[in-house]
C-alpha cells in the first residue's frame, strides 16, 4: 500500500513525512510538491494499492485540488483522496469534492494521531472492499494476461483487463463484483463452507 501526498508546501522532511515513513516505510511514501506529476503517478501506477493524500489549494501551480481529484476520478474510482488543506472552507465550498468522493477532510495543521488514524480508517476500507478483495485474488494469478471472463458479447478479458475494470467500476468489473457477492450470499445460505 502507498501513501501519495500531494502538496506543494510539504518537504521531505516536514514532520509528517517522518513519521509516515516510520509507519508504512519510506518505500510506500511518495512525495510530490507538483500536482501533475503526482498525478501522472497515480496515472502511471493506476493498479497499484494507493492512498491520495491531497491538498486543494496550488496557488504557483496553474491548477486545484479539485481537478487533481477529478482527474484522479477518471483514472480510478476506489482510491481513497483524502484532502488535507490549511484553507477555511465553508459546507458549500466542499460541495464539489465530496461529488468527487473525496474519502475525508483534514484541516491544516492536524496531529499525526488524527492523520494515522484517518490512514488507517482509508487501509481498513480498501482492506474490506469487494473490490480489493476481488483484485487481490486476480493480483495473486501468476498470468496476468490469462484469459479468465468472456462477456455476453464474446469480448474477452485477461486478468490485467479485470483488474482494469474493478479499478474503473467498469460494467464488467461491476458485474464480477456483483456475480461474487451472489455466489458468496449462496454459499452462505446454503450452509456451504467450501465450493
Amino acid at each position: 500500500m502507498e501513501i501519495i501526498i500531494i502538496d506543494d508546501n510539504i518537504k521531505k522532511d516536514d514532520p509528517l513525512i517522518v513519521r509516515l515513513t516510520i509507519e508504512y516505510g519510506e518505500e510506500n511514501i511518495r512525495l510530490f510538491n507538483d500536482p501533475e506529476k503526482g498525478l501522472q503517478y497515480i496515472k502511471d501506477n493506476v493498479i497499484k494499492k494507493m492512498i491520495v493524500v491531497l491538498d486543494i489549494n496550488f496557488p504557483n501551480k496553474g491548477t486545484s485540488g479539485q481537478k487533481i481529484l477529478s482527474e484522479i476520478r477518471a483514472e480510478n474510482k476506489l482510491i481513497p483522496v483524502i484532502i488535507h488543506t490549511a484553507r477555511n472552507y465553508q459546507e458549500e465550498d466542499f460541495t464539489p469534492l465530496i461529488n468527487d468522493h473525496a474519502w475525508y477532510f483534514i484541516q491544516k495543521p492536524s496531529d499525526y494521531a488524527t492523520i494515522l488514524r484517518i490512514l488507517k480508517d482509508a487501509e481498513r476500507k480498501l482492506k474490506l472492499d469487494v473490490a480489493t478483495a476481488i483484485e487481490d485474488w486476480l493480483d495473486e494469478q501468476e498470468d496476468k494476461n490469462q484469459v479468465i471472463s468472456i462477456s455476453s458479447d464474446g469480448k474477452k478479458y485477461s486478468v490485467n483487463d479485470l483488474i482494469a475494470e474493478i479499478r474503473m467500476q467498469k460494467p464488467e468489473g461491476l458485474k464480477l463484483e456483483e456475480q461474487i457477492i451472489q455466489l458468496t450470499i449462496d454459499l452462505i445460505f446454503r450452509k456451504k463452507e467450501t465450493l
